[in-house]
């Protein structure tokens, strides 16, 4: 009786080996299609916005020499209140002035073989100033170097409010680049899609240089029609790059 039983199980233990023992054959795996990009045209756009300064920023320089350090010192600060005075007087409002730098160095001079080197101190102040009154420029700069400015220099000319103008010239730059875009869409015989990206970055320039005036020594006059006071124009420039997609 156990013998009719072992027989059956031997049969089926045989046919599970003989199943595993077979060679499995490998699956082949295909990699996926690789989708082609779509087709876009990217274009770069430009607006330009021209307008008139309407506010100047200039930077005085006083400069003083003495073998003293203290009347070095004393004197440029004499000169420096003497040229807010006179900046106030001619309409400046005193947040309009500011230091924005002092140095103290000396520097010596040889004088000849057996000598001792002559040592003296130098003061330089800067005193920055915004002009509102555009129109009062030269005079007030003509003002300053009769009060013992020793240089005028930074000159440069600027618009307080832009806002208005950078909305102009981003839709300017927007329109230019789908101008563009139509051009080579129709050049190259395929139809202009959808907008699919865009970006932009503004850089206010001025057209002019901005102008610099120096003068040796101390205080000087001039004529205030002698002093370079034209602002040019101010150009406010947005760029743009446009990405479309292109219809087949």
């Amino acid at each position: 009786m156990k013998k009719q039983l072992l027989i059956p199980i031997i049969l089926i233990l045989i046919s599970i080996l003989a199943v595993s023992c077979q060679p499995q054959v490998a699956q082949e795996v295909k990699p996926d299609t690789p989708t082609a990009e779509p087709a876009t045209i990217s274009v770069n756009g430009i607006g330009e916005v021209f307008l008139t300064p309407d506010v100047a920023y200039v930077t005085l320089g006083v400069r003083t020499e003495s073998e003293d350090a203290g009347e070095a010192v004393s004197d440029n600060s004499e000169l420096a209140d003497a040229i807010i005075a006179a900046l106030q007087a001619n309409g400046v409002d005193e947040k309009d002035i500011g230091t924005s730098a002092f140095n103290v160095y000396w520097s010596e001079e040889w004088q000849g073989e057996g000598l001792p080197y002559l040592k003296t101190y130098i003061v330089e102040n800067l005193v920055d100033v915004t002009v509102r009154d555009f129109d009062n420029l030269g005079s007030l700069l003509n003002a300053a170097l009769d009060a013992g400015a020793n240089s005028v220099h930074n000159v440069r000319f600027d618009v307080l409010d832009k806002s208005n103008a950078l909305a102009e010239a981003r839709v300017i730059a927007v329109e230019n680049a789908q101008e563009q875009a139509g051009q080579l869409a129709a050049a190259a015989g395929v139809g202009l899609g959808e907008l699919v990206t865009i970006s932009s970055w503004n850089t206010p320039t001025v057209v002019e240089p901005s102008y610099a005036y120096g003068m040796g020594g101390g205080g000087a006059a001039m004529d205030s029609s002698s002093v370079p006071t034209s602002g040019g124009q101010l150009v406010v420039r947005v760029e743009v790059n446009v990405v479309y997609s292109v219809d087949q």
